[in-house]
């Protein structure tokens, strides 16, 4: 795991088309992406992102898509897409 709090322009340089799971992060109300954090988890495909978490010690954070907006069938996949933020943070 990564323990360095990396800014958000870092997070899209070295994550880009991967998701990820950010601890320790800033995230200011309203806006679409979070400002910095620290990614404990990150893979390239969202099947084996869903198996490195259900593997590991339950953090709370937040679990995003890191990348461009892509057209994938009928679906868009933003660009910073949150799929669990908890409230505690």
């Amino acid at each position: 795991m990564n323990t360095k709090k990396l800014s958000w322009e870092d997070i899209r340089k070295e994550y880009d088309g991967q998701w990820v799971h950010l601890i320790d992060y800033d995230w200011n109300e309203g806006t679409p992406y979070p400002n910095s954090g620290v990614v404990h988890i990150h893979a390239k495909t969202r099947k084996e992102f869903n198996e490195l978490i259900k593997n590991s010690d339950r953090i709370p954070g937040a679990r995003i898509y890191v990348g461009d907006v892509k057209e994938t069938g009928n679906a868009l996949r933003m660009g910073c897409l949150v799929v669990t933020q908890h409230a505690d943070h």
